[in-house]
């Protein structure tokens, strides 16, 4: 095996090739701390997203049962005015006949009344004509 031997030129320039490593290194040193820095301040922002998140949920969830009682309610307040209108409906019929019957009686009042005008023609007429016979 042969040995090479260093002479200054090869060693000046295995020592810039050092010397650019090192300082490659460097940079990628320095690259690796902010990237670790930017990495921690995304860690920092993705739990800060993930709290949001949690409390997001918990008002959507608050949200979804708000919903379910005014569904309920609203379900409730629509019985009620079916209710209503049922009872306004029934309401209507018992005045349409009550319209009906007060019509018929009406009417029957009208013919007692025109009987009896009659009645009371043919009444002072009778007696009309017993006063002049007796005259």
């Amino acid at each position: 095996m042969a040995t090479e031997r260093w002479d200054d030129d090869k060693l000046d320039k295995l020592a810039e090739g050092l010397k650019e490593t090192s300082e490659g290194l460097k940079e990628t040193g320095e690259q690796l701390k902010q990237t670790g820095e930017r990495i921690k301040e995304i860690a920092a922002i993705a739990e800060n997203n993930s709290q949001r998140i949690k409390e997001i949920a918990a008002i959507a969830e608050n949200n979804s049962q708000r919903i379910k009682e005014i569904a309920a309610l609203t379900e409730s307040n629509a019985r009620v005015i079916q209710a209503l209108a049922n009872t306004a409906a029934e309401a209507r019929e018992e005045r349409e006949q009550t319209f009906r019957t007060i019509a018929q009686q009406q009417t029957n009042i009208d013919g007692l009344r025109r009987e009896t005008i009659r009645m009371l023609d043919l009444l002072l007429n009778q007696q009309n004509q017993q006063n002049n016979s007796e005259e």
